[in-house]
């Protein structure tokens, strides 16, 4: 199986899945995971931010194994400081990063996206 091939079975599983690459030796498992690293992050990148892959070395049952588990990417929160002292709250969601990108992508005016994600933020209140 295709290193991109693995990454799609993996993207397509229940979260918390976990699908085993299997690899000959030590050096080999090193490097099919920095490969499926970068296959992995491309993915979640370009594809899908809305999930998380994540890629790990085991040894398990005498053999070399490369781990790749589907997980709920963690939305990061953030705190911003006005110049006036107030404190907002920033949560970065990735489902509207990938839309906001699509529709500049596409050409939507920005009036328009603004709209979009106030009625997104209100919507998800």
């Amino acid at each position: 199986m295709d290193l991109k091939e693995y990454i799609q079975v993996a993207a397509e599983m229940e979260l918390g899945g976990e699908l085993f690459v299997p690899c000959d030796t030590k050096n080999h498992q090193r490097r099919i995971k920095t490969a499926l690293t970068h296959k992995a992050e491309e993915y979640m990148k370009f594809i899908d931010p809305d999930i998380k892959l994540t890629v790990k070395p085991r040894f398990k049952d005498g053999k070399f194994w490369v781990v790749i588990t589907k997980e709920v990417p963690d939305r990061a929160i953030f705190t911003k400081t006005e110049i006036d002292g107030v404190k907002k709250v920033i949560v970065d969601d990735p489902t509207l990063r990938r839309v906001i990108s699509l529709m500049r992508r596409d050409g939507v005016p920005e009036d328009k996206i603004r709209d979009y994600v106030r009625k997104y933020k209100e919507a998800d209140k």
